[in-house]
This record gives C-alpha cells, structure tokens and sequence, in this order.
C-alpha cells in the first residue's frame, strides 16, 4: 500500500461482528463496528470519503497487516492493538483527547473528568472530552471504549454501547489472565 492518494478500505468478520477498516500508506485512518447494518456502512463509506479527500478503494488485502492484527487481538492471541494511524480529521483538542488515550493501558478504566485532569484541564471540560470520544474515527487503537461517565456506567459509544460493554470485558478478562 504505497499510493499516498488512495485509502484502502474493507470489512472484515470479527467476534464483535463486522468491523470496517480504512488505512493510508501512512497508517490506519478508520475502524468501525458497523455490523451488518448497511445503512451504517454506507454512512462509514461517505464519512470517510469526506474526511479523507482522497481515491477510496475496497482492498481487504491491502489491509492485511491491521486485519490480522485486529483479529489476532480481538481473538487473544495478541495482547496489544497498536498499529501505526493516520489520523485524518479533529481539532487540536479532540487529536490531544486521542493521544492521551492511546496511553491508557488495556484494562484501564478512566472517567471523562479523569481524562480531561490529564491533560490538565479542570473536570468542567469533561464533556469536551466526550465530544472529542464520540468523533473518533478509529475504534480499539484509539481506546475510547475505555471512558466511562462519572458514576461508573458506560455512556455512550460510537460504534454502540454492547460493543463498548464487549471490549472492556474481553480486555477485563484479559488481565485477570495475565495476573
């Protein structure tokens, strides 16, 4: 994958259903549970035509390298989902609320006010902070799945609430291998 006009993308079958993935030679720029749900597929397929401001191509193999990665962890056999990413899109905020996330641990929870004291702003830019979780474009390699609300319940999720619910239990359960 060597066209820097082109992005490449595909579905793919997973335990969490369908995921939609996009890259660029740069990095993955889209990952999505879509499921089987044409509609959201094609609403998938137009934002990233939006986005990306570049030639789309369905090319499964051209994504190897991040579909097997993907099912690798998403199946156990891996214990990190951290490909390089081409991030496309987002403020400076939402890119800064993207970064610290990619480093949180597997298994770490943290709540929106967490985030946000992080990156050293005060509790009151926690809706920010969900704003800028909800226009993630890159599901699992940029964890937002692991944000919850301040009571400790899930929230909301771009990509539904049962696949928030899923990643958390495969990576809860995860460590409690590990330990």
């Amino acid at each position: 994958m060597n066209d820097q006009n082109t992005v490449h993308y595909g579905f793919l079958q997973t335990r969490l259903g369908t995921a939609a993935l996009a890259a660029t030679a740069r990095g993955l720029c889209a990952l999505a549970f879509t499921g089987a749900d044409e509609a959201a597929r094609t609403a998938w397929l137009d934002d990233l035509r939006r986005v990306a401001g570049a030639d789309l191509r369905e090319d499964l193999i051209a994504l190897s390298a991040y579909s097997d990665a993907l099912t690798a962890f998403l199946d156990g056999s891996a214990t990190a989902f951290d490909p390089p990413l081409d991030v496309l899109g987002g403020t400076p905020f939402q890119r800064e609320v993207w970064e610290q996330l990619r480093r949180t641990d597997a298994g770490e929870v943290l709540t929106y006010g967490d985030l946000a004291r992080r990156m050293g702003r005060d509790g009151a830019s926690a809706r920010a902070v969900g704003l800028a979780c909800a226009r993630n474009r890159i599901a699992l390699a940029i964890p937002c799945h692991r944000v919850l609300r301040a009571d400790g319940g899930l929230g909301g999720y771009r990509w539904g609430v049962a696949s928030k619910s899923d990643l958390l239990a495969l990576e809860s359960a995860r460590l409690k291998t590990a330990l």
